[in-house]
């Protein structure tokens, strides 16, 4: 189970029927743990990770509402992918899968931003066994050139997201309050799982930490999304 924080206020703006909110998490198997001010705190099943999400939470409960209708070949690919990422063989006994989406034009204003990067630690650390099993990065693909490179290496460096100086990757894992926290996912390897892009410039030390270079601000509108981790299905 994960407490998720959604601001009522933003519950109303996406369209969500107030009268029978508490109704409706009733009706999913949840429980409101509590609201306070503006905010209301709710139990969050395992195995429903999209409600972690303010606006997948929202779009649940539209669909109880009658609010929507879900549309079936809403996910369906139709055209071919907008980049290439190559997968190196290094990574095969480190962390072996990853999937990745851009986005274009993008509206992270007014506190999206926020939510989607709280979601995206919530679905790590719950459905993603605090990253081990899967983790998701988000880029702002305008700083970076396509194609993309997957692989896993003994050494390197890179300004952390949130730094202005460069560390190398021992550094990061063995000083870095992210690297401290996540190092484990690593299970001891001395390889260090990375994206990088054409140029050479690296994106993320993964499972651990972004670069500073595509850091996401809420001005940004074009982003890639990776998700990895060490089961396919999962991922």
């Amino acid at each position: 189970m994960a407490v998720v924080t959604f601001s009522l206020k933003f519950l109303d703006k996406l369209g969500v029927n107030m009268d029978k909110l508490e109704h409706y998490v009733d009706m999913m198997g949840m429980e409101v743990e509590k609201e306070e001010g503006d905010d209301i705190y709710i139990d969050i099943t395992p195995n429903r990770p999209d409600l972690l999400d303010i606006f997948g939470f929202a779009r649940a409960l539209k669909y109880l509402d009658g609010k929507l209708k879900p549309k079936e070949d809403f996910y369906t690919l139709k055209h071919d992918p907008y980049i290439e990422i190559t997968v190196s063989n290094s990574v095969k006994k480190v962390r072996s899968v990853i999937a990745c989406m851009v986005v274009r034009d993008a509206d992270l204003k007014d506190g999206k931003l926020k939510y989607i990067i709280n979601f995206m630690e919530k679905l790590s650390d719950t459905y993603g066994r605090k990253r081990k099993k899967v983790a998701m990065g988000m880029h702002n693909i305008d700083m970076v050139e396509a194609p993309f490179t997957y692989e896993a290496v003994s050494k390197g460096a890179f300004v952390p997201l949130g730094s202005s100086n460069s560390m190398s990757f021992d550094q990061i894992v063995k000083e870095h309050q992210k690297g401290t926290s996540y190092g484990y996912t690593l299970g001891g390897s001395k390889l260090y799982p990375v994206l990088r892009d054409s140029k050479g410039s690296i994106m993320s030390l993964i499972p651990i930490i972004n670069s500073d270079l595509t850091k996401v601000k809420e001005s940004t509108r074009n982003l890639l999304i990776d998700g990895t981790g060490t089961s396919e299905n999962a991922v």
